[in-house]
């Protein structure tokens, strides 16, 4: 047991993340303190600005997918098993047309704008689909009606 010195609770050792240079080899906060503070230093103009570098660096070795697809996982607080897990779920396809990405890309996580909560995985363009329409059910149904109108 080892209490944080941020919230001063006594957590378990799993708890709190290695540090090499630490007497007893863990950080001195948890992971829970450490990870809100993360979060809210990257709402600064200095942690945006260390994210963008972090990024840049990514496209320059070549990984621009690899530093988008972190940046964007960051965004919605998943990880990348949790991304590999959420796709297998889907069978690897987009949840609305159940399609591939026609470039080859990786399906993009839809999630709603006011609270931030993950939906599911989506291709571009369902994404774009939704995104055009405001995630707006009655436009939606409206041009359903529409295209019902003038089916052959």
């Amino acid at each position: 047991m080892k209490r944080c010195n941020k919230c001063n609770k006594l957590k378990s050792l799993q708890e709190f993340h290695k540090h090499s240079t630490a007497k007893d080899g863990l950080r001195y906060e948890c992971k829970n303190c450490r990870k809100e503070r993360d979060r809210i230093y990257r709402r600064t103009p200095a942690g945006r600005a260390a994210s963008k570098r972090s990024n840049k660096k990514q496209v320059e070795k070549g990984n621009a997918a690899k530093a988008t697809l972190k940046y964007n996982l960051k965004k919605f607080n998943l990880t990348l098993v949790d991304y590999d897990l959420l796709s297998a779920e889907q069978d690897h396809v987009c949840a609305i047309c159940n399609n591939i990405n026609e470039n080859g890309r990786r399906l993009s996580v839809d999630h709603d704008h006011e609270t931030g909560k993950v939906r599911s995985l989506l291709c571009m363009k369902c994404n774009s689909l939704l995104g055009f329409v405001k995630d707006d059910v009655k436009i939606l149904k409206n041009a359903i009606n529409y295209l019902k109108r003038y089916e052959t």
